[in-house]
Parts: C-alpha cells; sequence; structure tokens
C-alpha cells in the first residue's frame, strides 16, 4: 500500500483472506467528474461503484483536484451516511497532496477506523463551487484499503 496506517489493523480470523485494493475514479470512468460549475454550483451523489467479488475496509482516501476556483467535496459512505459533517463541503484541497508529501502516509487521507463496505457497494461523492464564478474542474478519486474473502474463494476466483 501506498499509505501507513496510523494504528495497527488486527489480523483477519483463518476463515478470512485479506488482499490490498485500490479503486480509481476519474471522469474517464465518471464523467460528471470533469465539468464546467457555475458560482456556487453542487452536484450531489455521485455514485462510485466498487467491485461485486469482496467485501472491502476502506481505509483512505486521495483527491487530485484540478479546478480554477476552490471545490468543495463530501463522501457519503455505502450506507448513505456522511462521512464528515451532515451537509458540509470539505475544501479539496484538505483531500489532497500537501506540502510534506515525502513523509510516509502523509498523501493519503487515512480513515480510522476503516470504512467497512459490503461487496458492490456505492459510495457517493457530491462536490461544490465554493466560489461566486464559474470553475472548470477534473476530479479523481482513488480509494485505499483490503478487500475480504472467504478462505478459499479468493483462489476459486483467481482460477477463473
Amino acid at each position: 500500500m501506498s499509505y501507513r496506517p496510523q494504528y495497527a489493523y488486527p489480523s483477519p480470523p483463518p476463515s478470512i483472506v485479506e488482499e490490498d485494493f485500490l479503486a480509481l475514479f476519474d471522469s474517464t470512468i465518471i464523467p460528471i467528474l470533469g465539468v464546467s460549475l457555475g458560482a456556487n454550483q453542487v452536484v450531489n451523489d455521485i455514485p462510485l461503484q466498487f467491485q461485486r467479488d469482496a467485501a472491502y475496509s476502506i481505509r483512505g482516501v486521495k483527491l487530485n483536484v484540478t479546478a480554477s476556483q476552490d471545490i468543495g467535496v463530501a463522501f457519503k459512505n455505502a450506507f448513505n451516511n456522511p462521512i464528515s459533517e451532515s451537509d458540509q463541503y470539505i475544501a479539496a484541497t484538505s483531500y489532497e497532496a500537501n506540502p510534506f508529501a515525502a513523509l510516509p502516509g502523509s498523501t493519503v487521507v487515512v480513515f480510522e477506523p476503516e470504512l467497512p463496505m459490503p461487496a458492490g457497494a456505492t459510495m457517493f461523492l457530491s462536490f461544490k463551487n465554493l466560489t461566486g464564478s464559474t470553475s472548470t474542474l477534473s476530479i479523481s478519486v482513488v480509494f485505499f484499503g483490503i478487500k475480504r474473502f472467504p478462505a478459499g474463494l479468493k483462489m476459486q476466483a483467481c482460477a477463473r
């Protein structure tokens, strides 16, 4: 993984096999992530659909935002609960690489505790132009975490 959790996670039970994963969403996959936003315009609840092969635990997120103005973002988990404060847009720069990027683990916003998600779950991203003028933007979102497979099932999936 390209991040370092703040705390150690326990080993899975013998019946579970864990595999690192990352999930990338950008305008080539979800076109609305590359748009022009009017002044104070909001785009709500863009679905970010995960694969259906295993349950997930998301341990971090990284955003890359190219915008001509300040953009705020908000995430909801697979159960439609806000990850940050309800109805609050956090400046996208809070999720981006920071000046301390050379330090291990500093370029990913770590979720602690991790966010458990069922197989095939959907997270939701909303964003808002925080200024009074039009902004052209491109957003990419990368989630980091683990997949949890029942022991034996992972080997069967790889053999197909």
